[in-house]
């Protein structure tokens, strides 16, 4: 939680609470339980064409990770991961708050 920002992390057209993040990561039959630490249960539950596989499963099953940093924004650095055998790359945006940086963006997020 430590790179949550104040007003917790953007998600498309949202904003997701520090709040419903911390818990939502504490149960895995959530989306982002699912996301992080279930992924048989993201696949049968959230898996969308956005998000077709959790970042678990992702990180477990891709081969040859490759990383990305870009700019979309000169202020906005983002992350993106890429692997040889999955089509979908998962990724992450980061913004300043402070003097520090937390996640702006969560990529790919339902």
């Amino acid at each position: 939680m430590r790179l949550v920002g104040r007003e917790g992390v953007l998600c498309i057209d949202d904003t997701v609470s520090r709040q419903k993040l911390r818990r939502d990561l504490r149960t895995p039959d959530s989306f982002w339980g699912a996301y992080f630490f279930a992924p048989e249960l993201f696949k049968k539950k959230f898996a969308n064409p956005l998000t077709p596989i959790s970042l678990a499963e992702f990180l477990s099953t891709g081969r040859d990770i490759k990383i990305e940093i870009s700019r979309p924004h000169p202020e906005i650095p983002c992350v993106t991961f890429s692997v040889s055998n999955i089509d979908v790359g998962h990724g992450f945006c980061f913004a300043r708050e402070g003097s520090g940086w937390t996640l702006g963006d969560l990529l790919g997020c339902g």
